[in-house]
């Protein structure tokens, strides 16, 4: 079910919307922190299902059920409060000292698994339908809660871990559910997904974004382990890269007033070089700190992800959980799964030369990397020079739309929706534009299309062209 945003973005980071949403992330996050920081002494489950293995699965079938189960808001806030729940148990079973054997972590694990995969979708419905810049920053906000938090936590006495660790899923379900009610109102009638709309999205940051995660493959296939999420450096270099990240948001949302955050990728794939650069050259010398600042900048991949996934959603009106969902699967699930698998099994390749190997094999994909963003980069200066040749200025569609005014007799509001239409917008966006309800926009284009004996937008849009054409 599609939502629409309704709060101002020049107030979003100082809202109650932009805390609920940057806690609700970090709070999800830090819950798999806890079992994987290596921090805490966790009881494991031998020979039983790795809970990324257990999320995956459980989000193909969300994924089906959410495609032929119809359901109101309230159904899904309900849903969201049982998978926390499950989150919570299987969080106190994993770091109980009285449940600490290997069937009761197999039964965690299971928990955890399949409630992360509920929350994984909510938070696509949320990203995925509020505006660009408001999702971006929310998403980097939460990165840096997720670095600066654990500092904290590292100093909680054992004996509070499993209370911890079972309250914050509890706490993500009721930040996420009030950010979604503060944030989103629901539309009756969502429109059908177009090939128009699927063409639209660009492909090379995809063929990017499923390059990096290959690599969490190509590490685990040389044995290789990145520093430990525990170690004090890790967790200041991470707290680092968020910041930096962060920023450079902020800067380019407020300081140059630009609404399109997917387009500063190129910045996120650079950070990911670094990462790959610096591990290449210096693994030998500084282990240590060639490790941390990898597996740092590696995580930048998950923020360039949910910013792309959840901007492509929104301009392009797509369903936001399926898409949110499947972009999840492609990017984080499958390449991690496929990483743990190897791990689990030993089944790394042997080699008397594995650091070696693996100080090629980072040396190669950062050379990808960079030359990947530089290709993308040409073609999009390309795209963009031909776009400025063929696309009709806003003062040529004005004067056709004037011209077809006159001569069909439409009505001021007609004519500013026939222009709206022509640059592309939706109706929903000709609604926002001028801030009257949907039903009324559609009452507008119907009369617009009667006087102009037409009965589809392409129509329009074939009319403006042949007016363009003859005018030239």
């Amino acid at each position: 079910m599609p939502f629409r945003d309704t709060e101002p973005r020049d107030n979003f980071l100082l809202s109650g919307t932009f805390l609920l949403s940057c806690l609700s992330i970090a709070f999800f996050k830090l819950t798999s922190w806890f079992s994987s920081s290596g921090a805490f002494i966790a009881s494991n489950a031998q020979n039983g299902p790795n809970e990324i293995t257990v999320q995956l699965c459980a989000m193909i079938l969300l994924l089906i059920a959410e495609r032929f189960c119809p359901y109101t808001s309230r159904q899904a806030s309900i849903v969201l409060v049982a998978a926390a729940s499950l989150q919570a148990i299987g969080s106190f079973l994993l770091f109980s000292p009285v449940h600490g054997s290997e069937q009761s972590a197999f039964t965690a694990l299971i928990l955890r698994g399949v409630g992360s995969a509920v929350f994984l979708l909510a938070f696509g419905k949320l990203l995925g339908s509020i505006e660009p810049s408001k999702s971006a920053l929310a998403i980097a906000g939460s990165e840096v809660l997720v670095g600066v938090l654990p500092l904290f936590f590292t100093s909680i006495p054992s004996d509070a871990v499993s209370f911890v660790s079972a309250s914050l899923p509890l706490a993500a379900a009721f930040c996420l559910i009030w950010a979604l009610e503060k944030t989103v109102a629901p539309e009756n009638d969502p429109s059908p997904i177009t090939r128009a709309q699927l063409r639209k999205i660009p492909i090379h940051p995809i063929i990017l974004l499923i390059l990096c995660a290959l690599s969490s493959i190509g590490i685990a296939l040389l044995g290789q382990t990145l520093q430990a999420s525990a170690d004090q450096l890790y967790r200041y270099l991470i707290i680092a890269v968020n910041l930096l990240i962060f920023f450079a948001y902020a800067i380019w949302i407020y300081g140059l007033k630009r609404n399109d955050p997917d387009t500063l990728w190129p910045f996120l794939m650079v950070i990911i070089f670094v990462g790959l650069f610096v591990y290449s050259s210096f693994s030998s010398i500084a282990p240590g700190a060639a490790s941390g600042l990898l597996g740092a900048t590696r995580r930048t991949l998950m923020v360039f992800a949910w910013v792309f996934m959840a901007s492509i959603i929104y301009q392009q009106k797509l369903p936001a959980i399926p898409f949110f969902c499947l972009g999840q699967l492609i990017i984080s699930q499958i390449p991690s799964t496929i990483a743990s698998f190897i791990r689990d099994n030993d089944l790394q390749i042997a080699s008397a030369h594995q650091e070696i190997s693996a100080t090629i094999l980072t040396a190669v994909m950062a050379l990808a990397v960079i030359a990947g963003v530089l290709v993308v980069v040409y073609k999009s200066k390309v795209a963009t020079a031909a776009n400025q040749h063929s696309v009709p200025s806003e003062i040529a569609l004005k004067a056709v739309i004037d011209k077809l005014s006159e001569r069909y007799s439409l009505s001021n509001r007609e004519a500013e929706v026939a222009l709206l239409l022509a640059e592309g917008n939706t109706l929903k966006a000709v609604a926002e534009n001028l801030t009257v309800s949907l039903d009324t926009v559609r009452t507008h284009a119907k009369n617009l299309y009667r006087k102009l004996d037409i009965h589809k937008r392409q129509e329009l849009l074939d009319l403006i062209e042949g007016e363009l054409d003859a005018g030239k």
